[in-house]
């Protein structure tokens, strides 16, 4: 439930492309149960059909498919299904994207 909130509240603030971060070997999706490394592509994409009130259209979604790290064999899987998902684009991330957050305070002054 909060994805959908979260999914909502973006797209209710933000009108033009939405990137997806699609890393199986970051979110452990390229484990057996998944049924290789790309197939959870689809699953996810057909899940953001179905946020509500109005799905994403799916070419302003830009897909990212990670390329670090995973065999030439995985990377291509990944992007020959992501492509099939026809999406406004399909970007490889060939370097590592840093997925760590730690919230801070920040003091400023009023206006």
């Amino acid at each position: 439930m909060k994805f959908a909130e979260q999914w909502r509240a973006l797209h209710i603030t933000h009108h033009g492309p939405t990137g997806v971060l699609l890393l199986h070997k970051e979110f452990q999706r390229d484990r057996k149960e998944y049924g290789g490394a790309a197939n959870w592509i689809v699953e996810t994409v057909e899940n953001l059909d179905h946020q509500q009130p109005n799905a994403t259209p799916r070419n302003e979604l830009w897909l990212v498919v990670q390329g670090y790290g995973a065999s030439p064999d995985e990377a291509a899987a990944a992007r020959q299904v992501a492509l099939r998902m026809e999406p406004g684009a399909v970007l490889v991330a060939r370097a590592r994207i840093d997925q760590s957050y730690e919230p801070r305070v920040m003091h400023a002054k009023p206006k």
